[in-house]
């Protein structure tokens, strides 16, 4: 498979982090294919957390070996978090959910979508708001608490080809991302994937060039071990990539030690966002307990707070994140 590249694709070339994509990746069937070894330590332990919410997701993401629908991937910001995502799949508009269901089915073989699937491409809003809730009790389910361990080495790996890029130009940066891909001559070539994109490039119809729209670079630390080009009708198209490089258990909780073991537990589990409630079940705490440690996590400018209603509402901010991703939790034993 080879597209047109050039100058105008490299100049629009930029990375992109999704929790949603990184999820789907972990809790898709490998059905007999390689699998990165970090998955598989994660998913060993993931897979006993699963809430029985979770089901019409885990049916919707393992539909096909190979593709997702488009949908489930919301153009947000580079680096969204889980919760923008999930708002912004929420809204979908419908012709979008019919057009991504009749990607998989028409051109791509599924033969049989489930039932969430089927619902979705005769324009359902109402399956796609229980998708969206199935979507939510998944993540924090089995992905929450790695998750800022996880976004530390996705981080980590766009921040060493950003300075690739720049020692060496973008098309450099490309032939390093993974041994399928290359970029020569105003060309990229994918080898081993032919037969694997064939349909789905014939409903893009874009199979000879984005048309300087360049690729939207997608890490992911659970993918296969292939470099997967997404096109999405209306939008920058996705290039997914395994993360090769994940980070060793240290053993050690230096945000504990920076912070107090409490208020690093709260400063995690802020990370997506959540009401002071939420936040003491996330923690097992009273609600009294969880507003003290909210309260001084927002003293210290790690976190933010605005009221909602009759609710109040903690979310992460930038210096909060960045204190996050410099002391990742231990990783357990999995």
């Amino acid at each position: 498979m080879t597209l047109a590249y050039d100058a105008e694709d490299l100049g629009n070339t930029r990375f992109a982090v999704s929790a949603l994509r990184n999820l789907f990746d972990g809790v898709r069937s490998s059905r007999g294919l390689p699998r990165a070894a970090a998955r598989e330590r994660w998913w060993r332990n993931a897979r006993r957390n699963i809430p029985e919410r979770a089901r019409p997701i885990l049916e919707a993401v393992n539909a096909h070996p190979y593709f997702l629908p488009f949908f489930l991937f919301p153009e947000g910001g580079p680096f969204a978090d889980v919760e923008e995502e999930l708002e912004l799949l929420r809204s979908t508009p419908e012709e979008q959910l019919v057009a991504g269901v009749e990607l998989l089915t028409r051109y791509a073989g599924l033969a049989r979508p489930p039932r969430a699937l089927r619902e979705l491409g005769e324009g359902s809003t109402s399956r796609l708001r229980h998708l969206v809730d199935s979507a939510n009790a998944l993540f924090h389910g089995c992905l929450a608490d790695d998750w800022p361990a996880l976004q530390r080495d996705l981080h980590q790996d766009i921040h060493q080809r950003a300075e690739h890029a720049c020692a060496h130009g973008v098309a450099s940066m490309l032939n390093g991302l993974h041994p399928q891909l290359a970029w020569s001559d105003r060309t990229l070539f994918f080898s081993g994937l032919d037969d694997l994109v064939k349909g789905v490039q014939t409903a893009s119809r874009q199979e000879t060039s984005l048309g300087g729209r360049g690729f939207v670079l997608a890490p992911s630390v659970f993918a296969r071990d292939w470099v997967l080009p997404v096109p999405v009708p209306h939008r920058q198209p996705l290039l997914h990539y395994p993360v090769r490089r994940v980070s060793a258990p240290s053993g050690k909780d230096t945000l504990a030690a920076l912070i107090g073991a409490g208020r690093a537990r709260a400063l995690r589990s802020i990370t997506t966002g959540c009401t002071t409630a939420e936040l003491a079940r996330r923690l097992g705490v009273s609600a009294p307990t969880a507003s003290v440690h909210a309260a001084s996590l927002r003293s210290a400018g790690l976190v933010s707070t605005r009221r909602d209603g009759r609710h109040v509402l903690h979310t992460i901010t930038p210096l909060g994140l960045r204190l996050l991703l410099a002391n990742p939790a231990a990783t357990r034993e999995r």
